[in-house]
């Protein structure tokens, strides 16, 4: 039991470090294809993880001295089937033919063991037909494959951290986890009767995923800002050579060329709002003219980015009173601005942001909606 809780301890630890590395992934993955995220639908995904990673601990914990290892001597391969109760036959009373023997595996651990390796499984093969909607073949393939994974870590001694198996590779077990997953297969619809149905989850996502919100924004700008400045690094190393202050140079033209150029010939799709499913438009729904997109890029960039980096750069030089009292109205402009915008975000107000209202543009969602059969 303490090696058991042990395992599960190890998981929970590693489990936010996984969830936090899929974080964006999934993320993208959600907006691609639905364009909204589902509470429901990642609770679900995310305890997946957590059982398998749970799983994987229980197995590979816990993890012998490598020097007591190279000592063993014992056998690391049982390709025997049931080789369980052919063990319990031959060191207690048990016959498998005799019905009335099966009293003595309620005292034998190598028969709690065998359950176990069936129940550990049984939870894959839930989450493969109600999550996943997987066919029973899949599932029995599926199952298998996990088991076999198991397996093969174990024979590898770990990935050939150790310089043999530490741990048995038993052909009872891929037996047991296979079936352990089939067995959850078939009673998923126990579980399930109680739950909304994957095309339920999914239909609402797509219902939710026809409004653009504020964090699929939000994404798409943290890609998009990714992709700009990785464009601009290129652009400077390539001309470097050539200027002295390339970076300073080239900083309004890579704006232009990624923010501007780029949304005219994809009709106002950047990579970012590609891969999150939005697209940049007028406020008629037609396509964003370039001047339009000039309005809004240079008011974006202005509020939120370079413009009190750039007023506070001015007023420091302390060119004039006159300048220096227009950049302190300025400045205090610009924060209300800011704040304004918070407010909007946080109330989920409906108004355009600044920018948007002056460029008169909008986002617009171009997810597809599957179309019910009749």
């Amino acid at each position: 039991m303490n090696t058991y809780l042990y395992a599960m301890k190890t998981a929970f630890l590693f489990f936010p470090v996984i969830a936090f590395l899929i974080m964006l992934p999934y993320i993208i993955s959600q907006y691609k294809k639905y364009g909204s995220i589902l509470i429901s639908k990642s609770i679900l995904l995310y305890s997946f993880i957590l059982y398998l990673v749970v799983i994987y601990f229980l197995v590979i914990l816990p993890l012998p001295p490598i020097e007591e290892v190279k000592n063993y001597t014992n056998n690391f391969v049982q390709l025997k089937p049931f080789y369980t109760f052919t063990h319990i036959e031959a060191y207690t009373s048990f016959q498998f033919a005799a019905i009335s023997t099966y009293g003595i595996l309620l005292k034998n651990s190598y028969f709690y063991q065998f359950l176990y390796n069936i129940f550990i499984t049984v939870p894959f093969g839930i989450y493969l037909r109600y999550y996943f909607k997987c066919s029973f073949k899949k599932t029995l393939l599926y199952s298998f494959l996990l088991s076999l994974f198991f397996e093969l870590t174990q024979l590898s001694g770990l990935y050939g951290i150790y310089p043999r198996p530490y741990r048995i590779f038993d052909v009872d077990d891929l037996i047991t986890n296979t079936f352990g997953g089939v067995l959850g297969y078939v009673i998923t619809p126990l579980f399930s009767f109680f739950l909304p149905t994957r095309n339920q989850m999914d239909e609402k996502a797509y219902r939710k995923g026809e409004n653009v919100s504020f964090l699929r924004r939000m994404v798409a700008f943290g890609i998009d800002l990714i992709c700009f400045l990785f464009l601009l690094l290129i652009l400077h190393f390539c001309m470097r050579p050539y200027f002295k202050n390339s970076l300073f140079l080239l900083l309004p033209f890579t704006l232009l060329l990624y923010y501007v150029l780029l949304p005219i010939l994809y009709k106002g799709v950047t990579i970012g709002r590609y891969l999150v499913n939005i697209r940049l438009v007028s406020n008629t729904l037609q396509d964003v003219k370039w001047y339009q997109y000039l309005i809004r890029e240079f008011f974006f960039f202005w509020i939120y980015i370079f413009g009190l980096p750039i007023i506070k750069k001015v007023y420091a030089k302390d060119l004039h009173p006159f300048i220096n009292l227009f950049c302190i109205l300025l400045g205090c402009l610009q924060i209300g601005i800011i704040f304004i915008s918070i407010v909007q975000t946080i109330s989920k107000n409906k108004k355009f942001y600044l920018y948007e209202r002056m460029s008169h543009t909008k986002y617009i969602s171009t997810i597809a909606v599957p179309i019910k059969e009749e």
